[in-house]
């Protein structure tokens, strides 16, 4: 087994603009550099003038809906504003699981977390611990066990490997040449540097779906192992987080296909329970207890799914909540309360939704609203970004 957590020379930081998550990622990583390197804190108004007068394929174009920070222009910020000891390379390619080992032998001989851009390629992230069956530098064909990445302004994640890899709200589909220009079509992005033999990380494969639903105590009793596991390592971001910490009441949760209509019945549909942990003292205005951070667990096997520490203490609105939201916005009679029947989903490719965080959906006859947790309806979930925002 090999472990490499960069957390504790990384800094985060949030988007100083909600489309910014370019500037930001740059920003976390020019002032993350490695012991003998020379970091630099660079203004993100700085850094968003520098990639956008150097984006390729930024705005609108032929190919539809382009990047605000596209790839070419991040790894130029990169060189020009804080050179490293040697420098960045684009080394974005149609393999991902050739992409990825480039990336995490780069991050191994040198310690320089990688930026990668993931969910279809909307938003960028910053890669700094992972876990694999063998050291990439020495083994040119490596398991991902784990890998954690950072979301600026948002939360950091960690994920499993096959659900990293394959996952489309993670790095398991490439970009889009129909919404991100023709460079990088069909490309998986990532930053960093080509090692001189090449090699490839895969991940095994475990199946989420099932017929017996295990209880939401035995999902806590899961979490909470997993919690001990992770005391053990040297983090700070996660260290900083797991002081006097108590698990909350599970919420159950089904994952919406990408493409398939929402109201549609599936056959071997994904369900996961998220495992709050709350601290004592952490209140909201509403008297509700805050979320420091939580860990997802499979519904039916009871797989570890994700852990997100959030950058800020989120409350997870409950279903008495969301039915008040959604009548207001459906201007339905109290009496028709009783008709709405309510569940927790989570649709990748959405913005406002994440596994972590995920929307209530909430039906009466053939309407339908989506309420997330920020307490935000929508009349659906089929809401995109540009890429690298």
């Amino acid at each position: 087994m090999f472990e490499l957590d960069l957390g504790n020379q990384v800094p985060r930081y949030g988007k100083d603009n909600p489309n910014w998550g370019g500037p930001a990622v740059v920003q976390m990583a020019m002032n993350g550099y490695p012991q003998g390197a020379t970091s630099c804190y660079i203004d993100q108004t700085t850094i968003w003038n520098y990639i956008q007068a150097n984006n390729q394929e930024g705005g609108t174009g032929s190919w539809g809906i382009g990047w605000y920070s596209d790839p070419y222009a991040v790894t130029k910020a990169l060189n020009v504003l804080c050179p490293p000891n040697g420098q960045w390379h684009d080394v974005s390619n149609t393999d991902k699981f050739q992409v990825l080992y480039t990336l995490l032998r780069w991050m191994a001989s040198y310690k320089y977390p990688s930026p990668i851009c993931f969910s279809a390629h909307d938003e960028w992230a910053l890669l700094i611990d992972y876990i694999t069956t063998d050291d990439p530098r020495q083994v040119a064909n490596t398991t991902l066990e784990r890998i954690g990445y950072i979301i600026p302004g948002q939360y950091y994640e960690n994920s499993p490997g096959d659900l990293f890899l394959t996952g489309p709200y993670r790095w398991g589909l490439p970009c889009d040449g129909s919404t991100c220009g023709q460079k990088w079509n069909n490309k998986y992005v990532g930053i960093g540097e080509p090692p001189d033999n090449l090699g490839k990380v895969h991940a095994e494969h475990i199946l989420r779906t099932g017929t017996n639903l295990i209880g939401p105590k035995e999902a806590t009793e899961i979490a909470k192992i997993i919690l001990a596991e992770m005391r053990g390592r040297k983090s700070s971001i996660l260290l900083k987080s797991f002081i006097d910490i108590k698990a909350g009441q599970p919420l159950l949760v089904k994952e919406l296909p990408i493409n398939v209509n929402t109201k549609a019945k599936t056959i071997g549909e994904i369900l996961y329970y998220i495992v709050p942990f709350q601290q004592k003292y952490e209140i909201s205005s509403m008297e509700e207890r805050l979320t420091r951070l939580s860990i997802l667990v499979n519904a039916y096997t009871g797989r570890y799914e994700g852990l997100t520490v959030f950058n800020r203490p989120v409350q997870y609105i409950q279903r008495k909540e969301a039915l008040k939201i959604a009548t207001k916005n459906l201007n339905l009679k109290r009496i028709d309360e009783s008709r709405i029947t309510a569940d927790l989903v989570f649709k990748p490719l959405v913005s406002y939704v994440t596994s972590a965080l995920p929307a209530w959906r909430l039906t009466v006859g053939e309407r339908e609203i989506f309420v997330t947790q920020n307490a935000i309806a929508f009349g659906s979930l089929n809401f995109r970004l540009y890429k690298g925002a």
